[in-house]
């Protein structure tokens, strides 16, 4: 069973996408705190990471910029799709969108894909 850390500021999206996430047989780890992905992601080691691209603090690509700026190889290379209605994440390797609103359907098939590679 694969691990997802889902981050989102909205409570109402969160809950969405982890519901989503449980009923594909994920295993996942949510917050709405973007400070806390970092202790997440290091205790956590997900297989995936699903992130908001507009948050009050810091954006989904800022979080994947620091991920790809780790001298760390895991988290260089662990995978980050963003989700939102912004574009974002030009030229960050390892790095999908998935714009909002999205089906479970969508999510599931770009996952399988994903995860396959």
């Amino acid at each position: 069973m694969a691990k997802v850390v889902v981050i989102d500021d909205s409570e109402f999206m969160l809950d969405i996408i982890k519901d989503m996430l449980e009923s594909l047989g994920y295993q996942t780890l949510a917050t709405n705190a973007p400070e806390e992905f970092r202790r997440l992601i290091q205790e956590e080691h997900p297989d995936l990471v699903l992130v908001d691209e507009m948050m009050p603090t810091i954006t989904g690509t800022e979080l994947a910029r620091e991920l790809r700026k780790s001298s760390d190889l895991y988290l260089v290379n662990l995978p980050v799709v963003l989700t939102g209605i912004q574009s974002g994440g030009g030229g960050i390797p390892r790095l999908w969108r998935l714009m909002k609103p999205f089906s479970i359907e969508k999510l599931e098939a770009l996952l399988a894909k994903i995860l396959a590679i």
